[in-house]
């Protein structure tokens, strides 16, 4: 019936790694002083499989601030059940990097998600989680998931005359710089490596737009123009078809027309 039979002296046997094991325990009695087998048995199920994990949410490039929602997904599919989870966060060099050292974030916990808060703004952060099963098997370490925090109006530099810093409650650090005058701009300090860029930013019916370079390359404009007004709103150009280096400039394009900047999304 599929069963390998063991004597009282079998000796120990090598479990399959790839799949559980069941062991069923047959009672032997004497009926008359005759040995009987089937008088009861008990089925031992043996799970050697381990479960899986990943890191499933955050999913997009930029966070919006200082705290970053994570949640993991982990499974036991016809195992012991998932018992704790483990999860690493470091940050990397760069955003096309991961962490050289990783942190203990969570270690032996039931959740499936929490918020890493006080960020570093301008920094990537990197994610990732193993799982424990209730028969002791452990996961691999999942792949990396990686997110990046914005930037803060105030590290850009004002290239031109024509903006007004203000600090306010509800922003990004609680600070934003504002124009309305056309050609004026704001710039990183120093060259960086890109793929992706946006803002974050003020939103409505009359706000302007603002055209990005990279170098002297312009590689998008972003339009702050909505039909009610917004604020912290995530821009975010489309991905840049290969990486570009130089220094980051955002141009205003319009005149009289509200530009507010909370932030600055680079990655």
């Amino acid at each position: 019936d599929g069963w390998l039979e063991l004597d009282d002296g079998a000796k120990p046997i090598r479990l399959n790694e790839n799949r559980a094991q069941q062991f069923r325990r047959r009672r032997v009695g004497v009926v008359c002083g005759v040995p009987v087998a089937g008088l009861g048995e008990t089925v031992v199920r043996v799970d050697t499989t381990a479960p899986t994990a990943t890191i499933a949410t955050p999913t997009t490039a930029f966070a919006t601030g200082q705290t970053i929602p994570v949640t993991w997904a982990t499974a036991d599919v016809s195992g012991s059940g998932i018992a704790t989870a483990d999860v690493l966060f470091g940050r990397a060099p760069t955003s096309t990097t991961t962490p050289n050292t990783w942190s203990v974030w969570k270690q032996g916990t039931t959740l499936n998600g929490s918020s890493l808060t006080n960020a570093i703004l301008g920094a990537t952060y990197c994610f990732q989680v193993r799982a424990h099963d209730a028969a002791g098997n452990t996961s691999q370490w999942s792949a990396p998931r990686c997110v990046t925090t914005p930037r803060d109006d105030r590290v850009l530099v004002a290239k031109t005359t024509g903006w007004k810093r203000t600090t306010a409650a509800g922003y990004l650090a609680n600070t934003y710089t504002s124009t309305s005058t056309i050609n004026t701009s704001l710039a990183t300090t120093s060259s960086l490596n890109v793929r992706r860029i946006g803002l974050i930013t003020t939103r409505c019916p009359t706000c302007g737009s603002v055209a990005v370079y990279v170098g002297a390359t312009k590689v998008g404009t972003i339009s702050l123009r909505a039909a009610t007004t917004t604020s912290r709103a995530s821009i975010v150009l489309p991905t840049l078809p290969a990486a570009r280096s130089g220094i980051v400039k955002f141009i205003v394009t319009t005149k009289g027309k509200l530009v507010r900047i909370d932030g600055a999304l680079i990655a």
